[in-house]
């Protein structure tokens, strides 16, 4: 269980209402070491949002910037909307690299190409930067109408 001195602070990663908010976790000194040593009363995966929450977000938000496309114009592909998320490690021979995690979305009713590959070292950072150029496409797509 979460004790609030375990948090020194919370921060906002992306825009609330936009579709994925993530909320950063900033923990004492205290929570951290309980984090190295086993003991901590936070489990990992509770710190970062699961991988399955932000892909469905995601897609949801994909999904429905593709159904507002086609209600103006049937035309589309067989693939549209289709994610896929991966994360590559680096090789025994540079270790010391962080993994990529990287966000592919083949879509041709949205944005100005019809593919997209989002990549960081970071979950968040990734899901939010592909979040804001969908809700740009999206966006664009209801002004033209």
């Amino acid at each position: 269980m979460t004790r609030p001195r375990d948090i020194v602070r919370e921060e906002v990663v992306s825009e609330p209402g936009a579709g994925i908010t993530i909320t950063a976790l900033h923990l004492s000194e205290e929570a951290k070491r309980g984090l190295s040593t086993g003991g901590a009363r936070i489990p990992p995966s509770e710190l970062v949002p699961s991988i399955d929450a932000l892909l469905h977000d995601f897609r949801e938000l994909v999904y429905a910037g593709v159904q507002q496309a086609l209600a103006k114009d049937g035309h589309c592909k067989h693939y549209e909307g289709t994610v896929e998320y991966t994360v590559v490690c680096p090789s025994y021979f540079e270790r010391d690299a962080h993994c990529v995690h990287q966000l592919e979305l083949d879509c041709y009713v949205l944005g100005p190409s019809r593919h997209y590959k989002w990549a960081g070292a970071r979950v968040e950072e990734l899901f939010a930067r592909a979040t804001a150029d969908v809700q740009t496409w999206i966006a664009e797509n209801a002004e033209e109408e």
